[in-house]
């Protein structure tokens, strides 16, 4: 049906009536439902590949200027995809994708004005996007996305930035990387940045 869609109106065109947003919805709870049982049934691989559809879904959503409504399921989809690749160019790629998620993301999921859910997924979605970033070895994008971190979920960016530090002696980054994560990390310790 979303192919179809995409023949009528063309891949990237806005739809009528809000269809993009109803029907993206539609499909992404349909997949909540089957990612719930495979995970009962202990069906690792089928739920990670229904995940992974939710990101294809989400990627429909917002080619046709939707707004995405149900983000769990894409955030655990991007989490199995950033396993995956190693490529810095692919990092980049995704963490471009995370940022554009996130500015297709429903208000009332964006405001995160209910902070008790530490697995909620626009929390998770930030942070993996910090660590996506940090794995492209791109610096700048590096800087951008500890920006878009602090701004957004200022309680975390402390806890992140330790955790960066650890591991940047554990998967031994470049150099370059390490300074980017040391200078967020001292900064936020000395309440200097911003």
């Amino acid at each position: 049906m979303l192919a179809d869609l995409d023949d009528r109106y063309g891949e990237e065109a806005p739809l009528p009536d809000d269809d993009a947003t109803r029907l993206g919805d539609t499909g992404l709870l349909a997949l909540v439902e089957l990612i719930d049982m495979s995970q009962q049934l202990g069906l690792g691989k089928a739920k990670a590949e229904l995940e992974l559809l939710a990101v294809s879904i989400s990627d429909w959503i917002m080619r046709h200027k939707g707004e995405v409504r149900t983000l769990e399921p894409i955030v655990n989809g991007l989490a199995v995809l950033a396993n995956e690749l190693h490529e810095p160019a692919s990092l980049e790629g995704m963490t471009s994708f995370m940022a554009a998620l996130m500015s297709a993301t429903a208000d009332n999921i964006a405001a995160d004005s209910d902070k008790s859910d530490e697995g909620r997924p626009w929390r998770i979605l930030q942070l993996n996007r910090a660590i996506v970033a940090t794995r492209s070895y791109n610096t700048e994008l590096m800087s951008r996305v500890f920006d878009d971190l602090i701004q957004g979920l200022p309680g975390d960016a402390k806890d992140f930035f330790r955790e960066g530090m650890r591991q940047m002696e554990v998967v031994k980054y470049p150099a370059r990387v390490r300074a980017v994560m040391t200078h967020y990390f001292q900064a936020l310790a000395q309440n200097t940045l911003h």
